[in-house]
């Protein structure tokens, strides 16, 4: 497995055919305003303080594929770990602090540590700590204050956009749960789609999308596509945070 791979594997996490909701089809939806929209979309985000779960990655971008096994753990606002495994190994870690970013390739026994907007200059994520950990989380990530609101027979769509970046929301009309956020950058022809299925109860007044489907594209990586079944998800329960770099790793850019 390339090291590239590895990250660009791990950090597909980041963003996460969506399988519609049930009892959401040829809905008569009300005209609703975009604030109440947003509102209810802000009100129902996942919100748990720790976060321990674990998930079945598949990646594809045209020319390879693979299928990888992963624990993530969270505290919110403070940390972000996750890790991959394939074939019965450990093939990386990956550390995420507010500041900092630190990749650990266990294969190759090599270490990455960049501060956290490497990722936008890299990767092309319009997002610092906060938008990473709402995105892992399935919640919305608004760039903007002005957006319009529309409808179709399933959803609430709301639509804005600025200088840099265009943004499209979509919420399932009857519970105004996010099923869909698309992140497009046209001057740099980047985009993002999340998409979300599969709602569940994990406790505490929350539910979890345990389905995502992700699609980028860019100059720099191509298209690619991610998707993700979460198939254990505990919230504020303990759990440690193992992350050591060993003197015998070699420190890569």
């Amino acid at each position: 497995m390339k090291y590239t791979l590895l990250l660009f594997s791990l950090l597909a996490l980041l963003f996460s055919a969506c399988k519609t909701p049930q009892g959401s089809r040829n809905l008569k939806l009300k005209n609703r305003s975009a604030e109440y929209v947003q509102q209810q979309l802000i009100e129902n985000q996942f919100n748990a303080r720790r976060v321990n779960a674990k998930a079945k990655i598949k990646f594809d971008d045209g020319d390879r594929s693979m299928t990888v096994f992963s624990n993530i753990r969270m505290v919110r606002d403070s940390v972000i770990w996750l890790n991959a495994k394939a074939f019965g190994l450990e093939a990386g870690r990956v550390l995420i602090r507010p500041d900092s970013i630190f990749v650990l390739n266990r294969l190759q026994k090599e270490y990455m540590a960049k501060d956290i907007f490497w990722l936008q200059d890299e990767f092309g994520l319009p997002v610092d700590f906060t938008g990473l950990q709402a995105m892992l989380f399935g919640n919305p990530v608004f760039f903007h204050r002005d957006l319009a609101v529309d409808k179709d027979s399933t959803s609430y769509i709301l639509n804005g956009e600025n200088e840099k970046y265009k943004a499209t929301y979509r919420a399932d009309g009857l519970t105004f749960k996010l099923v869909e956020m698309l992140i497009t950058q046209p001057r740099d022809e980047r985009s993002g789609l999340l998409q979300l299925s599969d709602y569940q109860d994990v406790g505490n007044e929350q539910s979890f999308s345990f389905y995502r489907k992700i699609e980028m594209n860019s100059p720099e990586t191509g298209k690619a596509e991610v998707r993700i079944d979460f198939t254990e998800v505990e919230t504020d329960k303990d759990f440690s945070i193992p992350f050591n770099i060993s003197n015998r790793y070699t420190k890569v850019n």
